[in-house]
């Protein structure tokens, strides 16, 4: 019972010098929000966090190898913080840069390739902001964070209650063809065929193997945006 309760006692002091620990690593860091962090820091806390829980509990480490862990993770952060506020190369080697993925309105494939994202989390980005069209938008740029921005074309922008013009009422665009492949379901879904879908293609001077993404809504108006669009080579943000 003796050995019981000084075992008890024994983690309870290792768990509370822990905590203590990730206290002061957490405040030398500085504080970030969940949304804000990138990979690395997500890692990293995780890493942090596993090394702690450790110390807790696990009475073979002893305690300073774990601290002496921890204080090597926070100094090799803090130094590398130190670094990218210092140098603009460091910064793009540690921390990225944004990518644009849709520039002046043409999707480009080899920097959705570049940051694993593909046309269906391209479309849901955009729909959690409001935007069913991505005919609308003029730029998207993909953070470091994972967090995608869309900028929408001036004519696409709402109208605020104080200005007079009026706006015709919104649609839903479905994605008729996806990384080449043709979706009959969303044909169905907005009124048309394949048929239809052909002549369009056609008529854009394209075909369906060729197209990354075609959006279309029930009134038969269509985006098409082809494969291997290339970037400009601008770098907007660094």
């Amino acid at each position: 019972m003796e050995s019981m309760l000084q075992n008890i006692l024994y983690t309870l002091l290792r768990a509370t010098l822990s905590m203590f620990v990730l206290f002061l690593l957490s405040r030398m860091l500085g504080p970030r929000q969940i949304s804000q962090m990138s990979l690395y820091d997500y890692i990293l806390g995780i890493t942090i966090g596993s090394i702690a829980a450790t110390m807790a509990i696990d009475d073979s480490i002893p305690i300073y190898v774990s601290i002496a862990a921890m204080a090597v993770y926070a100094v090799f952060t803090l130094l590398m913080s130190l670094l990218t506020n210092k140098s603009i190369k460091a910064r793009k080697f540690f921390s990225q840069t944004p990518k644009v993925l849709i520039e002046n309105g043409k999707i480009l494939e080899k920097n959705l390739r570049k940051t694993h994202i593909d046309i269906n989390d391209l479309t849901s980005a955009a729909r959690v902001q409001g935007i069913f069209d991505l005919g609308s938008v003029l730029f998207a740029v993909i953070e470091p964070t994972g967090s995608i921005s869309f900028l929408q074309r001036k004519e696409s922008m709402p109208i605020t209650p104080e200005s007079k013009e009026s706006t015709e009422e919104n649609t839903v665009f479905a994605n008729v063809v996806i990384d080449g492949n043709v979706m009959p379901n969303a044909l169905k879904a907005i009124g048309r065929n394949g048929k239809w879908l052909d002549g369009e293609l056609r008529r854009a001077g394209t075909r369906a193997d060729k197209v990354l993404l075609a959006t279309a809504d029930m009134d038969g108006n269509i985006r098409i945006y082809e494969k291997y669009t290339a970037s400009r080579g601008k770098d907007y943000f660094i």
